[in-house]
Order: structure tokens, then sequence, then C-alpha cells
């Protein structure tokens, strides 16, 4: 949501930037809009009606596009609508983008909350100087038809190669955790069937349990040490590094503690999503009351992952606790 704090302003094109700003804004909402006419599927759950034969009710430029790319199927009649709904947060990044980038206030209508698309459209696109329709957005860049066409001719060439696997579906779903069972024991359960350590060995080990991909790893053990650039590490530092480009989230499963690390030497502890009947964590599994998942301390740890706060998580807990900073994380 706009902040209420913000003056009125007037509109320019685009807010405070040049015609290289927006020539490359222009580019990457046409690539965009085809990308997801690519990957549009042809009868979502709930729509009514699927499809339409009555050419004359879809935009030119859209149906032109969708038909080239699924072969002249029938065109879902809430085609612009749903192209609206994939095009729509990456409007809204770019709007935001350039306000903090120029200092132009967005205007009135974007401040509400709770926006449908339907209501925020098209003062994005006003705001950024965009046509609101796509067939007049070719028509007045003919540069950008030809780009399209041939990105699509490409794109074409692609799939036809059984590229489909290889490119990345869009609009892409909002990262979450992989799925987690509701009682504890069945997380200890599963660290005690882990057969992925690099030595076979009856030594006593600790699991960690990647929250973010659902992998079962050995956590600051000997055992599974790995290179990387040119020091050894440890299985979750080496798999944050691959799986969370160098975050990591993982479940503790003897100590019942979130391990959070950020690059290969920093990191801290916070408390599980797993609780007692009284809603209290157990950490080490001390007093040894049965535990349960906890939906909304979940979230609150998810909700960090998702707004980029583990780094500074991590910075906070280590300047609040001296002793975090004596830890060699890599060793995890």
């Amino acid at each position: 949501m706009w902040s209420p704090a913000f003056s009125d302003a007037l509109l320019c094109r685009p807010p405070g930037s040049d015609v290289f700003d927006h020539s490359l804004l222009s580019t990457v909402y046409v690539l965009h809009v085809l990308q997801t006419l690519v990957f549009l599927p042809e009868n979502p759950a709930g729509s009514s009606p699927p499809f339409t034969t009555r050419e004359t009710e879809i935009e030119p430029g859209l149906r032109i596009a969708y038909g080239r790319f699924h072969g002249g199927k029938p065109v879902p009649a809430d085609l612009e609508l749903r192209v609206r709904h994939a095009v729509w947060p990456f409007l809204r990044c770019a709007a935001i983008f350039y306000h903090f980038l120029t200092g132009m206030a967005a205007p009135k209508s974007l401040r509400k909350e709770n926006q449908n698309v339907n209501d925020e459209y098209d003062d994005l696109m006003s705001y950024l100087a965009l046509p609101r329709s796509f067939t007049e957005f070719l028509s007045s860049n003919p540069s950008l038809g030809t780009l399209g066409s041939e990105w699509v001719a490409s794109m074409e060439t692609a799939l036809s190669h059984d590229g489909a696997n290889r490119l990345g579906r869009h609009p892409r779903p909002v990262p979450t955790f992989a799925p987690l069972p509701r009682d504890y024991t069945d997380i200890i359960h599963l660290a005690s069937q882990y057969s992925g350590c690099k030595i076979e060995s009856d030594e006593r080990r600790s699991q960690a349990f990647c929250l973010m991909c659902g992998e079962m790893l050995c956590s600051q053990s000997m055992c599974c040490q790995f290179k990387l650039d040119t020091q050894t590490v440890g299985a979750c530092t080496y798999h944050s590094m691959t799986c969370g480009g160098g975050t990591g989230l993982f479940l503790r499963v003897r100590d019942n503690q979130i391990l959070l690390l950020h690059g290969s030497n920093k990191g801290c502890f916070v408390s599980s999503p797993y609780v007692d009947a009284y809603g209290e964590p157990d950490p080490f599994l001390r007093r040894g009351n049965p535990l349960q998942l906890s939906q909304e301390r979940l979230d609150q740890i998810l909700r960090h992952y998702l707004h980029h706060d583990i780094a500074d998580e991590v910075s906070h807990a280590m300047d609040q606790n001296g002793s975090l900073a004596s830890l060699e994380w890599f060793h995890f």
C-alpha cells in the first residue's frame, strides 16, 4: 500500500526518468506479457466461461500473440484479465522502484488498501506512462513489435525442442516451505531413517531438515564435509549456497531449534515451530512433552524469509549475543 503521507503529484512519463528508462521499462513489460501468454493455462479452475469464439471481444494484440503460441486454440474469454493478474506484480514493483528512485509520489488512487487488479491496473499504467492497450503499445512502438516477434520465434524453437521443462513458468508461484509433519515424532522418525551420510557409521549424528526444499542433512558433523571455493564447510552451509543462494533455514531435529545461516560465517538459532500443549517450544527436548507444529510460528519464519529478513535477523542476534560470533558457522 502507498503511504498516505505522500503528497499529490503530477504524472510524467515515466516519473522523473528519461527516454532510455522508459524504453527499458517498455521492453521488459512487452516481454513480460509475452512470457505470460506462453505459459497461460488453457482452462484454469473457476473460469466461466472458459473460452470464446467472438474474436472482437479480445484485444487484437493479445489474441494474435496467444494464437501464435497456442496453435489456434480457442482464446480464453478472460484472457485480458488473466494477463493483467500476471503482470500486476511487476507493475507494482516498477512503480515502487520509480517512486523511491525519483521521489515522485503516486496518485491517491494507488494508496488505497485491498486494491484489486481492476481498480489498480489502469492507474499503474498511467503512473508509469504505459499505454493501457497492448495493441496500442505495439502500434506505437514498432521496434518493440519486431523485438517481440523475434523473441516469440525463439521461444517457439525452444518449445518445439521440448524446452518447456527448462523454461521458467510464469507467473511464478510465491515461494513456500517444504511440508512439515504435524507431529514432531514423525520428524524424528524421518531423521532416524536418513541414509544420505557420506560415511557409514553407527555414530549418533545431528540431522537438520532444510525448510526450503525438505532435504535431510547432517549438521555440524565431520562426516559430511564439502569443498566451497578454498574452504571446507559443513553440509548445511554447503546446501545453503546451492539451495538458498547463501541463505539457509534448517530444523535441527535433535535440538528442536531453527538454524539460520547467512553466508559461510554467520548464523544464529531461533525457536522451533514445534510447541507443546501450552504453546511453548522445547529447545533440546529437555522436557520431553509431545510437540505439535504451530502454523502461526511457521508462517512467521516464512514471512521473514519472503521479506529477505534472514540476514538482518542473523546480524541482530549476533550483536545481542557475543557468544554466537565465536562459533565456526561454516562447520554446520
